[in-house]
Protein backbone atom coordinates (compact mmCIF):
# COMPACT_ATOMS: atom_id res chain seq x y z
CA UNK A 1 0.00 0.00 0.00
CA UNK A 2 0.77 3.51 -0.92
CA UNK A 3 -0.43 7.08 0.17
CA UNK A 4 0.06 10.13 -1.71
CA UNK A 5 -1.08 13.24 -3.85
CA UNK A 6 -1.01 14.96 -6.62
CA UNK A 7 -1.71 17.71 -8.59
CA UNK A 8 -2.06 15.98 -12.02
CA UNK A 9 -3.90 12.79 -11.30
CA UNK A 10 -3.33 11.23 -14.67
CA UNK A 11 0.48 11.75 -14.91
CA UNK A 12 0.59 10.03 -11.09
CA UNK A 13 -1.32 7.26 -12.34
CA UNK A 14 0.91 6.70 -14.92
CA UNK A 15 3.86 6.99 -12.72
CA UNK A 16 2.23 4.48 -10.07
CA UNK A 17 1.77 1.96 -13.00
CA UNK A 18 4.80 2.17 -13.78
CA UNK A 19 6.34 2.36 -10.61
CA UNK A 20 3.86 -0.22 -8.58
CA UNK A 21 2.55 -2.62 -11.33
CA UNK A 22 0.92 -4.95 -8.64
CA UNK A 23 -0.95 -1.93 -6.78
CA UNK A 24 -4.29 -1.29 -7.61
CA UNK A 25 -4.89 2.89 -7.65
CA UNK A 26 -7.53 4.32 -5.97
CA UNK A 27 -8.39 8.01 -5.93
CA UNK A 28 -9.76 8.21 -2.36
CA UNK A 29 -10.28 12.48 -1.91
CA UNK A 30 -10.47 14.89 -4.12
CA UNK A 31 -9.58 18.43 -3.13
CA UNK A 32 -7.40 21.69 -4.02
CA UNK A 33 -6.43 22.86 -0.51
CA UNK A 34 -3.13 21.61 0.67
CA UNK A 35 -4.14 21.46 4.11
CA UNK A 36 -6.59 19.04 3.56
CA UNK A 37 -4.89 16.86 1.33
CA UNK A 38 -2.18 16.82 4.04
CA UNK A 39 -4.15 16.15 6.62
CA UNK A 40 -6.44 13.51 4.55
CA UNK A 41 -3.18 11.55 3.51
CA UNK A 42 -2.23 11.63 7.08
CA UNK A 43 -5.05 10.00 8.21
CA UNK A 44 -5.09 7.41 5.95
CA UNK A 45 -1.69 6.90 6.41
CA UNK A 46 -2.54 6.55 10.18
CA UNK A 47 -5.02 4.14 9.56
CA UNK A 48 -3.76 2.03 7.68
CA UNK A 49 0.15 0.87 9.19
CA UNK A 50 0.67 -1.11 6.05
CA UNK A 51 1.31 1.26 4.17
CA UNK A 52 4.59 2.47 6.16
CA UNK A 53 7.69 1.25 4.65
CA UNK A 54 8.90 -0.66 8.05
CA UNK A 55 5.76 -2.70 7.53
CA UNK A 56 6.07 -3.55 3.95
CA UNK A 57 4.43 -0.38 2.57
CA UNK A 58 5.26 1.98 0.09
CA UNK A 59 5.63 5.42 2.21
CA UNK A 60 9.19 6.27 3.56
CA UNK A 61 7.85 9.25 5.46
CA UNK A 62 4.63 10.27 7.02
CA UNK A 63 2.24 13.43 5.23
CA UNK A 64 2.64 15.48 8.30
CA UNK A 65 6.07 14.85 10.30
CA UNK A 66 6.11 13.37 12.82
CA UNK A 67 8.95 15.70 14.89
CA UNK A 68 6.70 19.00 13.66
CA UNK A 69 3.48 16.67 15.58
CA UNK A 70 6.08 15.99 18.53
CA UNK A 71 7.04 19.96 18.87
CA UNK A 72 3.47 21.26 17.68
CA UNK A 73 1.35 18.89 18.89
CA UNK A 74 -1.77 21.37 19.13
CA UNK A 75 -0.98 22.57 15.74
CA UNK A 76 -1.19 18.65 14.66
CA UNK A 77 -4.53 18.45 16.68
CA UNK A 78 -5.66 21.66 14.14
CA UNK A 79 -4.00 20.02 11.08
CA UNK A 80 -6.22 16.52 11.79
CA UNK A 81 -9.22 18.62 12.48
CA UNK A 82 -8.92 20.30 8.80
CA UNK A 83 -8.65 16.41 7.46
CA UNK A 84 -11.88 15.81 10.12
CA UNK A 85 -14.15 18.94 8.71
CA UNK A 86 -13.61 17.84 5.14
CA UNK A 87 -15.29 14.43 6.24
CA UNK A 88 -17.94 15.99 7.70
CA UNK A 89 -18.80 18.27 4.60
CA UNK A 90 -18.12 16.04 1.80
CA UNK A 91 -18.49 12.14 3.33
CA UNK A 92 -15.69 10.04 1.58
CA UNK A 93 -15.40 11.17 -1.49
CA UNK A 94 -14.81 14.79 -1.64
Amino acid sequence: MRTGQTDNLVRRMGEHAGTYPNLDFEVVYRTDRKAELDALEQMLYDAHPEAHISQGGYNKIAPISRKVAARFPDAYAKALQVGADFLERYGSGG
